[in-house]
Formats: C-alpha cells, sequence, structure tokens
C-alpha cells in the first residue's frame, strides 16, 4: 500500500542476504532447566535463550515470567519493556543489541522491577 501511494521508508534498503529482523517466538528459542515456580504454584523454564537470531520484537518474552536466566544477546533489539515482567530473573544478558536506553528498567513509584536481578550484560549496545 505505501508503495502504491508513493510513500517511501526510512529505512535504508536490505541488502541482498540481509534476513528481515525476527520476532521472539517460541521456535527460535531454547529453553532449560525446569524448576519449580517461585510461588511453589508449579514448574516452570528457569533457563531461556534467542541468542544470535536476529530478534528484533521481545514481547513474547514476558509468557515467561519465572525465567531465572534469559540470554538475549547478539540480537536487534531495541525496545526492552516487555522485560519488566520477568520478575524472578536472575542473570540478563543482552550484550550487543541496539538498546540506547534504560527507561523500560526504571519502576514504578513503590515497585521493583527485576528485585533479584544480580548479573546484567548491556555491553555492546548504543548506550
Amino acid at each position: 500500500f505505501a508503495a502504491a501511494c508513493g510513500a517511501t521508508s526510512l529505512q535504508p534498503p536490505m541488502a541482498a542476504d540481509e534476513e528481515p529482523p525476527e520476532t521472539l517466538s517460541e521456535p527460535l528459542m531454547d529453553f532449560s532447566n525446569i524448576g519449580r515456580t517461585a510461588d511453589g504454584s508449579g514448574f516452570a523454564y528457569r533457563s531461556v535463550a534467542c541468542a544470535g537470531k536476529r530478534v528484533a520484537t521481545i514481547k513474547a518474552i514476558e509468557t515467561y515470567a519465572h525465567a531465572q536466566q534469559v540470554d538475549l544477546s547478539n540480537n536487534l533489539i531495541k525496545e526492552i519493556a516487555p522485560l519488566r515482567g520477568l520478575e524472578h530473573v536472575l542473570k540478563l544478558n543482552l550484550a550487543r543489541n541496539h538498546i540506547a536506553n534504560l527507561k523500560a528498567f526504571e519502576p514504578p513509584e513503590g515497585a521493583e522491577t527485576m528485585p533479584f536481578l544480580r548479573e546484567l550484560d548491556l555491553s555492546d549496545n548504543q548506550l
């Protein structure tokens, strides 16, 4: 539709051998380490990884609120707001992405964001 209306993209054209960005989804993710949830109500994957898969959108990570180790390194991620729901995460690897700010980690007044986080890798981002 945009091309038919004469609109042009503001993004540079993709190289012929470059693949478009991916949206985070279960087929792209690796799961491991099943364990009891923090509240004891069930079981969940404790480790979720999706490194180096050209992922740009990570809304699906909200489904894994009980994950304790998350590796989303070496992707195309800019927006990290969906990570707020990872209440039990201990280790979060976001190295080598396109993250330019950490506003999503600022908790609302009277709340904590990722209270158990012990290790955060933000190396090689646009901070």
